[in-house]
């Protein structure tokens, strides 16, 4: 039997109440332990959600980004930018430190390509740390149906944790009430102790808040839904579908809402929960041994506390 046990990893303490509505909970054929299943998969949920907000920051500011091409074919976004936009730009980095963001197109308007640098380190306010080199290839208008963002990454990494592959999301959204995107990817995290975990997801991103204020994180609000298929390099195969819509602020580099239900060969085998909004590294685990709070796994803890 696989069990959850309350080690020192993920400071565990019994929550009373089970979560609602809760499946059957079978016995996975793991090689690893489903507590360490899922303080990987939490981890890199958070991650991959932070880098996926990070695309649609800065590629959905669609006034931006036409304001700089619209005379140039080439435009950096933090050299000159206008006040109102690079103000609010700045409260998604600490210290105002931004990466730089290079727009350019060919000698028709689209496709455009953004060229997000941080460098070696490029500090957010939420405290994560991003190094390396984001891409974004823009096929048409935002609110153009079918629309494309393909996004690709070099040497980057968010909290120490590699990311590589492809991201491609069609747009859907009506762009007045709300931004939807239909999003798939196949992405390879590289764990800091060499452990590589591939997921392969099919999303959808909409945003429910924040349209109006572009380049300002501060009011974003993003709901996710979809399924993963995830292997990792211990042999481990299993997926997850969010059960209930995640929740993603533009301040919290936390997951603050949703359900995500974890099974292996169509068999149910964890069931995690992300609480009721409050910005925190808390969840609530369901396997076949009980309800347990665990706390989400962070790296470069220090560096980004002295950044």
């Amino acid at each position: 039997m696989v069990v959850l046990a309350g080690t020192a990893l993920f400071g565990c303490s019994e929550k009373s109440a089970d979560l609602e509505s809760t499946p059957e909970i079978t016995d996975a054929q793991l090689t690893k332990s489903v507590s360490a299943i899922i303080s990987d998969e939490s981890t890199i949920e958070a991650v991959s959600e932070e880098v996926n907000y990070e695309v649609d920051f800065i590629s959905t500011a669609e006034s931006a980004i036409d304001d700089y091409t619209s005379t140039l074919k080439s435009a950096d976004l933090t050299e000159g930018y206008g006040f109102g936009y690079y103000y609010n730009f700045r409260k998604r980095y600490r210290s105002g430190i931004c990466p730089g963001v290079n727009i350019a197109m060919g000698d028709s308007a689209f496709p455009k390509t953004i060229v997000i640098d941080y460098g070696d380190s490029t500090v957010l306010a939420n405290g994560r740390v991003l190094s390396g080199i984001i891409t974004i290839t823009i096929s048409a208008p935002m609110f153009t149906d079918g629309s494309t963002r393909t996004v690709t990454f070099e040497n980057f990494s968010v909290d120490s944790i590699g990311i590589d592959g492809t991201i491609t999301r069609v747009y859907t959204g009506d762009g007045v009430t709300e931004q939807v995107f239909s999003c798939t990817s196949d992405l390879t995290f590289t764990m800091p102790d060499g452990t590589t975990i591939q997921r392969i997801s099919d999303k959808t991103r909409t945003w429910v808040a924040g349209l109006d204020t572009e380049l300002d994180p501060t009011d974003d609000v993003i709901e996710i839904t979809g399924s993963v298929q995830v292997i990792d390099s211990d042999g481990n195969e299993y997926s997850y579908v969010i059960t209930s819509p995640l929740v993603k602020t533009g301040e919290c580099r936390f997951i603050t809402e949703g359900e995500i239900t974890y099974s292996q060969n169509g068999e149910v085998f964890a069931v995690v929960d992300y609480g009721d909004g409050t910005c925190d590294n808390i969840i609530t685990v369901t396997t076949s041994d009980g309800t347990t709070e665990m706390t989400i796994r962070e790296f470069c803890l220090a560096q980004k506390l002295n950044s």
